[in-house]
């Protein structure tokens, strides 16, 4: 368990033991879950059945918003709730 952190960052995380583990670029806040239905998995660009967004090669070129991270998981049937997941 750790301390609770100062929203903020990026932090570094060392675990040391028999060999020692280093995390960098770590960043503490908000953590935002978002599912849906299939607008929450469409691409900005040219893909699949959807017609591309207004601008968004400008909207991409643009962006600049370095401490927000994306972490999609990949789809997988099952009939039974998963305790793993794959996704990057």
């Amino acid at each position: 368990r750790l301390k609770s952190l100062k929203a903020g960052g990026p932090y570094t995380l060392s675990i040391k033991g028999e060999n020692t583990l280093l995390f960098q670029d770590i960043l503490v806040g908000e953590n935002w879950l978002c599912s849906g239905q299939s607008y929450m998995d469409r691409n900005l660009g040219p893909a699949g059945h959807h017609q591309p967004l207004v601008n968004w090669e400008q909207e991409v070129a643009s962006a600049n918003y370095p401490k927000i991270r994306h972490f999609k998981v990949l789809k997988k049937m099952s009939d039974i709730p998963l305790d793993e997941l794959e996704g990057k």
